[in-house]
């Protein structure tokens, strides 16, 4: 991905993409292409489109401010509901359970 100047992250199975809107489907043609060159099958049934926002396992990744240089990356709604919820009861039983 670096070598086509594809700005990319993945954790295991999963690829983050960032570009801009414009050149999107070339970039998703050059990924797909990539990885089938590398052996990799791609779940094209589980792709999202290019947004401004996406959640990728368990995380938000937020480019709305992008040009003010802001990325906002946190957890999803339901990620911080469950934190939360934890957190709670920590705060209850004054320890974390083993």
């Amino acid at each position: 991905m670096i070598e086509a100047g594809i700005l990319c992250t993945n954790y295991f199975d999963d690829y983050l993409v960032l570009d801009f809107a414009s050149a999107a489907g070339v970039t998703v043609h050059a990924v797909r292409s990539i990885m089938a060159l590398l052996g990799f099958k791609c779940s094209v049934d589980k792709e999202m489109e290019f947004d401004e926002k996406t959640d990728m396992l368990g995380v938000c990744v937020d480019t709305t401010e992008v040009k003010d240089g802001t990325v906002l990356i946190s957890n999803k709604p339901s990620r911080v509901k469950i934190l939360g919820e934890n957190i709670e009861e920590i705060l209850k039983v004054g320890r974390i359970k083993g």
